[in-house]
């Protein structure tokens, strides 16, 4: 058995073979399409510890068919997606796929094309060419299909700030088509889980922007999405927050959501299961931030990206 540790935000992630310490719990059981096994998840306190049941007598060399089937069932995929704006290209025929389950970090400088891109994997714009499917749908074809089994979270707030707090969450879950019912039941646990139940008549205006962030998180898995897109969720917000808006990321990971997180805190990117960069409208590297730094010989995901995005700048930071 192969044990793995993974810290929250704040934390590195490090690895591990042995048993289960004392103290550990039983948290959550998942799968993912690559491992092709059942995870075991336990916890203490904010560490989480990953107990993977693969057999010790699994073949390792070629997949049986079964298998490969599974591996090709990319929750997103796309396929040399392309969108120009008369002769200008925005984002130039990028492919990658993204698994259940996996939080995939998609950066890039500001004019990079990511935001354009993720509009695309959303259904808000339509592709000039290629193809992308999101949660099984092709976007182009079926974008009704796409945002039903999709969360978005903007950049900038998306919740109506005149608005009480439980207000917002029962007019999203009314746009989402949850029943009445339904709606009553998610928001009373929503706010007991955000610790937002004696704010629940405030408006939204009042209450701080971290709890804030948090809240439109939530309501963007109101509805059980399969994928959710989180554009610059922790813009702005102080590293305490910041810390907490990732424990929830990893929660919403460990029951099998898919994350596409995009983020200008290198930092975040070391959270990421694999990280995508683009420049220019083209992805530039794709890997996990471990073999990143690998290829390119460094100890930060910042001074990958410097490298990449910024390759005359000599200092290790992003604005």
């Amino acid at each position: 058995m192969k044990v793995v540790f993974r810290w929250p935000a704040t934390a590195s992630r490090l690895g591990a073979v042995g048993t289960i310490p004392p103290g550990f719990t039983r948290s959550y059981s998942y799968s993912t399409a690559s491992r092709l096994v059942t995870h075991r998840l336990f916890s203490k306190g904010s560490i989480y510890l990953y107990l993977d049941d693969r057999p010790t007598d699994q073949p390792t060399n070629r997949p049986t068919d079964q298998q490969t089937n599974r591996l090709n069932m990319n929750i997103i995929e796309t396929h040399s997606l392309t969108k120009k704006f008369g002769d200008f290209k925005a984002v130039d025929a990028i492919s990658f796929g993204v698994e259940k389950g996996e939080i995939f970090g998609f950066l890039g400088a500001n004019g990079a094309g990511k935001t354009t891109a993720l509009k695309m994997l959303i259904g808000l714009l339509k592709p000039t060419g290629g193809s992308a499917m999101v949660a099984g749908y092709d976007v182009e074809k079926h974008p009704d299909q796409v945002k039903r089994r999709i969360g978005y979270m903007s950049q900038k707030f998306s919740l109506y700030e005149d608005l009480t707090i439980t207000e917002n969450v029962r007019l999203f879950g009314g746009i989402y088509g949850l029943p009445t019912t339904e709606i009553k039941e998610k928001t009373a646990k929503l706010l007991d889980r955000l610790e937002l139940a004696p704010y629940a008549k405030r408006l939204v205006s009042e209450i701080p922007l971290g709890w804030r962030q948090k809240l439109a998180f939530s309501v963007a898995m109101l509805h059980d999405p399969g994928v959710v897109f989180l554009d610059e969720p922790t813009s702005g917000v102080d590293p305490l927050t910041r810390r907490q808006f990732w424990d929830m990321i990893y929660e919403a990971a460990h029951a099998g959501v898919t994350l596409m997180v995009t983020t200008h805190y290198m930092d975040e990117a070391e959270y990421c299961d694999r990280v995508s960069i683009m420049v220019d409208g083209r992805i530039e590297a794709l890997d996990t931030p471990g073999a990143l730094k690998k290829q390119f010989g460094t100890t930060t995901m910042d001074e990958v990206f410097t490298r990449l995005a910024r390759p005359d700048q000599k200092v290790n930071h992003v604005d």
